[in-house]
């Protein structure tokens, strides 16, 4: 399945959980992180290396079933976090600091190491890709 994926832009499929009332919205409209709630890493799409992260994030409907995506991310130049800080974009390039306006040339999502799993966040949803989608009991 990964022989499709394009490395030079560091694309990955990982895991994104949802409501399931959202799956359809999801699936005509594509990821909206407006109408999510903000992270610890300020508002944008999150997805996981695992199942079991992005699990915390869906509900069940009447017959106890879960809904997650696995989404094909276009990850590009990543900015590593262990710390907590609610970014309003990715920081920049050469200053670290997201707020930059002195260079134009941003990171393209942020990587939260912090707990036992990563969460990877995109704040440009056109970089996501809901690829598949996952049902569960």
């Amino acid at each position: 399945m990964t022989k499709h994926l394009h490395e030079e832009i560091n694309e990955l499929y990982l895991f994104h959980g949802t409501k399931v009332n959202a799956v359809d919205v999801i699936i005509q409209q594509g990821l909206d992180s407006r109408l999510a709630s903000s992270g610890l890493l300020g508002t944008g799409v999150y997805t996981a290396e695992t199942a079991s992260k992005s699990a915390g994030y869906t509900d069940q409907n009447k017959n106890g079933e879960s809904k997650m995506f696995l989404m094909r991310v276009c990850l590009g130049d990543i900015f590593i976090t262990t710390q907590m800080t609610k970014f309003r974009r990715p920081p920049c390039m050469k200053c670290y600091d997201e707020t930059c306006i002195k260079h134009p040339e941003l990171f393209d999502s942020v990587v939260a190491e912090f707990g036992s799993r990563r969460e990877f966040v995109v704040y440009d949803r056109v970089k996501c890709y809901p690829e598949y989608i996952i049902t569960y009991k």
